[in-house]
């Protein structure tokens, strides 16, 4: 009778659900947008009369997620990010607007727990974990009184005598800092996912040093210590993600789970109708 019970078991266990543990020991990949609001935090030195003001970037990338288990994970992921430092000085009448592009990469400890939506079951998480940008480059635009006048960065390099380039010295092209994310997770089916996030980034590097020199001929030169500045965002994202088994992939499913699959799903019944009838026996 044991044989029995156990066959019935493995025939009744052959629709698998897609929170086993066996899927949680998944790779997974996937593609990420969204779109962020970033702000200033100026540090001392600066004059009173720079205020930060909040800016819409937006943010692109893939992303490779790794589950040890139902509770924990990690994630990391590798982007572009386009990050908008806008502020305006009070005393002197003007508006500048810095666009940053940046390379970044950021790898988060994930933990999870599963949450119901209605019939849908999905999986809230949180998660921190360090980001390290890299400042590609930048253009920006200068409001006066006069107008909005648009010009070119070069982060590095001589200064030349021009009314249409800024030039920036002593800049910090390595970014460091900190995430702080929350989000949800839905299947879509068994293998692909749709996330949702919202996170908080803070900056621990500063876009300069208090030596750094700033330079635009014929314009008012924002202060010499605007760079000591970190910038910290918030990003909405979307990510659509899609798992990767790679032990079924090395070494393919049992010899036992393809017979069963290569059953006529009829004589399956029949089969489980027999079985229960010997067992009641």
């Amino acid at each position: 009778m044991i044989p029995l019970l156990v066959t019935g078991q493995n025939l009744a266990g052959l629709q698998e659900s897609p929170y086993t543990s066996a899927t949680h020991e998944k790779i997974h990949y996937g593609v990420r947008a969204g779109v962020n609001l970033t702000t200033s935090q100026f540090g001392h030195g600066t004059r009173e009369s720079l205020q930060p003001l909040h800016s819409t970037g937006w943010t692109v990338g893939a992303l490779a997620a790794y589950r040890f288990n139902h509770r924990f994970g990690l994630k990391a992921e590798l982007g572009y990010t386009k990050k908008v430092n806008r502020f305006q000085d009070d005393s002197l009448g003007y508006e500048n607007k810095l666009n940053l592009h940046l390379a970044d990469f950021s790898l988060i400890v994930q933990c999870r727990y599963p949450v119901n939506i209605g019939e849908l079951q999905s999986d809230f998480y949180f998660g921190a974990g360090p980001n390290v940008s890299y400042w590609m480059g930048s253009d920006g635009s200068l409001t006066t009184t006069a107008g909005t006048f648009d010009y070119p960065v070069v982060l590095s390099g001589e200064q030349a005598a021009s009314m249409e380039t800024l030039y920036l010295t002593g800049t910090n092209r390595w970014l460091l800092g900190l995430d702080v994310a929350a989000g949800i997770m839905m299947p879509v089916n068994r293998t692909h996912r749709l996330l949702v996030e919202l996170r908080a980034s803070m900056g621990f590097t500063t876009l300069g040093e208090t030596w750094s020199t700033v330079y635009l001929e014929g314009l008012t030169s924002p202060d010499p210590a605007f760079l000591t500045q970190r910038l910290n965002s918030l990003t909405l994202s979307a990510t659509y993600a899609f798992s990767y088994n790679l032990m079924e992939s090395k070494f393919g499913r049992s010899t036992k789970e393809k017979e069963v699959k290569k059953r006529d799903p009829r004589k399956q019944k029949k089969d489980k109708s027999y079985l229960d009838t010997r067992i009641k026996k």
